[in-house]
Formats: C-alpha cells, sequence, structure tokens
C-alpha cells in the first residue's frame, strides 16, 4: 500500500513537473518573439536612418565615410552560425546593432 501511495505522489509530481515546463516553453517563446521583435525593430531604425536621400536629414554618424567602412568591416569580421542556433550569435549581432544605434544616435 505504501509503495502505491509513493508511485501516485511521484506520478502527480511528474504531473506537476510537466505543467511547469510547460508553461516555461511558453514563456520562453514569448520571450524571444518580443526580443526578436525589439531587434528587428532597431534594425529598421538603423536601416531608415541610414536610408535618408537628403545630406542635412542624415545623422552625423551616416556622413562619415571613415566611421561607415568601420561599421562595414565590422559586420564582415562578424563570425556566426545560425544553423547552431547559438545564444552567443545573438548577443554578437545585438551588441553590433546596439553600436550601429548608438553611434547614428550621436
Amino acid at each position: 500500500m505504501k509503495e502505491k501511495n509513493s508511485e501516485n505522489t511521484t506520478k502527480a509530481i511528474r504531473k506537476e513537473l510537466l505543467t511547469e515546463i510547460g508553461a516555461l516553453r511558453s514563456q520562453f517563446r514569448d520571450i524571444i518573439s518580443r526580443y526578436q521583435t525589439n531587434l528587428e525593430a532597431e534594425m529598421v531604425w538603423c536601416i531608415k536612418s541610414l536610408s535618408e536621400t537628403e545630406m542635412d536629414e542624415l545623422p552625423k554618424a551616416a556622413k562619415d565615410k571613415s566611421n561607415l567602412l568601420s561599421i562595414i568591416n565590422t559586420i564582415k569580421k562578424l563570425k556566426i552560425k545560425p544553423q547552431k542556433g547559438r545564444l552567443k550569435d545573438i548577443r554578437k549581432i545585438n551588441n553590433i546593432i546596439k553600436e550601429i544605434s548608438d553611434n547614428l544616435s550621436e
């Protein structure tokens, strides 16, 4: 009888753990989705800032040839492996976009 109660308790705990993991998975998806949306919005802002056709509407950093070449080189040197789905690759992209955005905001 004790063994049956122990088995039922373990089963209930496993069921609770499954529920918690499922909830965590859902929260993870929400976080990833929001993070992606925010980072892509920052990328779009950078693109729009650099796409201005009038020279006087461009941010100061977008008029500086050496600055632009430096940004291009930084992006080209970026070593990422999308097929691996690594967090460190996301961090690298995030850091570069943040740097570009900050640069264009000055």
